[in-house]
């Protein structure tokens, strides 16, 4: 029996599929068509899929009976696509496969390739154009190592790096939209948030909590005794050097102070709600394995040849990403999960016509001794808005809970400007997690 590896590559405006051959293992060819689990390996941005799984794909099909995989190439390069595009070129690939009523469909992503998949499913979940119900509705499984649901200070820096004045840039390896989309404070992620927000009976997030088992695999890079831990430790680079913490996981709070009646001098509490969707686990790992001078840990994702044989595998990420396909439950380094200090706080503050000068509105965050602020902001307690358009102005806040008692605590500020009424708010932030928060200002008059 033969399989099909398909990469779909645009050119030109088409749309080609490139079908190549190679052995299939033995145990496949006992399986009926019905039986097969299909796994669809998604890279991250720049990236490719060996480059991002190294033998992941062949692992799987070894390791586990009835299953077949392919990687969904796309042009990560191109700065005129988005995740959109590349998600209308995933479900096409989708299609070719053998028509079924089971829930036979597995995503696995990185990076940027969990966007990807993330997208796709919310429109076909919602039936939009160029993108099917019936088989969003055979996903049994989605799986992501270190996708940033809600940014990625590297999306900032390239833009800044590598796009700087420039609509094009042949020698970068990202493509420019998908670097803006994946730039904290992207409308995308506000959209998303108020997407994956709505609870009512056929929303997406009851869709993806009932039907899809989701995990996300967040990576964490040595944080002891290594050159990155003396320049800042976990606190600074929390994460896996590209994506915090916080950011990888789509769990997040969400709240709202966006009422256009208040008064200055009445502190107002942000309800906020939790709206956890997928499983969450911690690894040792970096975003990709050009980090091990650091400390040795592999590529979140990328499995090197010697795990083709199970027993001689120590890859923390493949053994969490095995054992949750085989018995849905979720391995993570508890050890890690005790050093997790940060979090964020996303602020979109509406000011349409309220002010003449939106450099000028300030968002002051008051000092305490339980919240650390200096560490990610230097001794600015003031950050600066990372996105003005449109009459929004988004805020990041990062931080870190410095007490070990509790998951949370509460975050307060205060937004003003002379031509605004101030706003003064208080938010429950919480460790290793997004809070996003919608609020409006009104001018004074």
């Amino acid at each position: 029996m033969k399989k099909s590896i398909l990469n779909i590559i645009r050119c030109t405006g088409f749309l080609f599929l490139l079908i190549g051959v190679s052995n299939l293992q033995a145990s496949t060819e006992e399986c009926s068509q019905e039986d097969i689990q299909h796994y669809i390996f998604i890279h991250g941005i720049g990236s490719s899929g060996t480059m991002a799984f190294g033998v992941m794909r062949e692992a799987i099909e070894t390791h586990i009976d009835c299953t077949k995989a392919y990687h969904f190439e796309y042009e990560t390069k191109n700065s005129s696509l988005t995740t959109h595009d590349f998600a209308k070129d995933l479900n096409l690939l989708l299609e070719t496969l053998p028509k079924t009523n089971k829930k036979n469909i597995n995503l696995i992503m990185h990076s940027q390739g969990g966007l990807v998949g993330l997208k796709w499913m919310i429109n076909s979940i919602r039936s939009y154009h160029g993108f099917s119900r019936k088989i969003v509705e055979r996903v049994n499984r989605y799986i992501t190592f270190a996708t940033p649901f809600w940014g990625s200070d590297l999306a900032m820096m390239g833009n800044v790096i590598l796009f700087s004045g420039l609509s094009k840039n042949s020698i970068s390896p990202f493509g420019k939209l998908q670097l803006e989309q994946i730039e904290y404070g992207s409308p995308v992620f506000f959209d998303t948030a108020h997407v994956l927000s709505q609870n009512w009976k056929g929303a997406v997030s009851e869709f993806l909590r009932n039907e899809v088992k989701m995990l996300n695999i967040t990576g964490m890079g040595p944080y002891s005794s290594t050159i990155m831990s003396k320049l800042g430790g976990s606190q600074k680079f929390e994460g896996d050097y590209f994506v915090n913490t916080p950011s990888s996981q789509i769990n997040f709070n969400f709240g709202r102070v966006d009422n256009y009646v208040y008064e200055s001098s009445i502190q107002e509490t942000a309800k906020m709600k939790p709206h956890d969707i997928a499983k969450q686990s911690y690894v040792l790992g970096t975003h990709a394995n050009i980090y091990s001078f650091l400390g040795g840990s592999y590529g979140l994702a990328e499995l090197p040849k010697k795990c083709l044989e199970l027993r001689a595998c120590d890859h923390p990420g493949y053994e969490t990403l095995l054992t949750f396909i085989q018995t849905g439950e979720v391995i993570t380094d508890t050890e890690i999960a005790k050093v997790i200090q940060g979090f964020e706080l996303h602020v979109e503050l509406d000011f349409y016509g309220a002010i003449s000068d939106p450099q000028a509105i300030e968002l002051m965050i008051k000092k305490s001794n339980t919240i650390d602020i200096t560490r990610h902001w230097g001794e600015r307690y003031t950050p600066s808005p990372i996105r003005l358009e449109d009459g929004k102005a988004i805020f990041l806040i990062k931080g870190s809970l410095l007490s070990n008692d509790s998951n949370f605590d509460e975050l307060e500020f205060v937004i003003e400007s002379d031509e605004i009424k101030p706003r003064s708010i208080k938010v429950r932030v919480e460790r290793g997690k997004v809070s996003l928060i919608k609020t409006v200002v009104v001018s004074k008059q």
